[in-house]
């Protein structure tokens, strides 16, 4: 059986729905669905995204003086007991360690910090190091816990990291024979690319590589 409703029934329907709507919505309904809406605009622009929650704008990290000279670092707590050794060299100049590793500059970039979110630093400078490890060793090397850091200036300062597309770390294991490349970036202010200094820590079993010169 279908139902017909004309034109009058459907009106008089169409108040009784009304009504009903109203009866259930009093005071105490419509006031919070206000405030949510209130909140709603406060938070949201016409667009409807997020206004009050974006991030400001944010502050450089703060400048902190290097050590005197390269400290190893501490892996699972325990001091580092080299059994290799390397000289300083040059920023360009190979270092050889007494096992058969080498480290090597292969390449300096100059740029800029471009992109969105936090912890960005739109337009501070990016100098970006490629670094070519080769393991004419005898045995594989660990390049899980590498870690690298740059220092410039009189008293020296470290400078602070810097990514973008090229940055790229060492990892993974590297065969005897084999090659391993990185590109590590820091923020180096253009006054002081005439003497810095990269030290790279590869492991406990290696002293820290370091290696001077002109960043430009």
């Amino acid at each position: 059986m279908s139902l017909r409703i004309n034109g009058s029934h459907a009106a008089a329907v169409a108040v009784f729905v009304l009504a009903l709507g109203l009866s259930g919505c009093g005071d105490d309904a419509s006031e919070p669905a206000a405030g949510v809406a209130a909140q709603a605009a406060a938070t949201t622009g016409t667009s409807g995204v997020p206004t009050e929650s974006m991030p400001t704008t944010a502050q450089p990290p703060a400048v902190r003086r290097a050590p005197a000279s390269p400290t190893p670092v501490l892996r699972n707590g325990h001091k580092p007991k080299p059994t290799a050794s390397a000289s300083a060299r040059a920023l360009r100049e190979q270092v050889s360690y007494s096992d058969g590793l080498h480290l090597q500059v292969t390449r300096v970039v100059q740029g800029k910090i471009s992109g969105q979110g936090p912890g960005v630093f739109n337009n501070r400078p990016t100098t970006s190091f490629d670094v070519t490890l080769t393991n004419s060793t005898a045995r594989p090397v660990d390049l899980s816990a590498v870690v690298v850091s740059v220092s410039y200036g009189k008293p020296a300062v470290e400078a602070p990291p810097a990514y973008d597309d090229r940055s790229l770390d060492f990892g993974g294991v590297v065969q005897p024979g084999r090659t391993a490349k990185a590109t590590y970036g820091f923020s180096v202010p253009a006054a002081q690319l005439g003497s810095v200094t990269l030290a790279i820590d590869i492991d406990g079993e290696h002293t820290v590589a370091t290696m001077t010169g002109a960043a430009r």
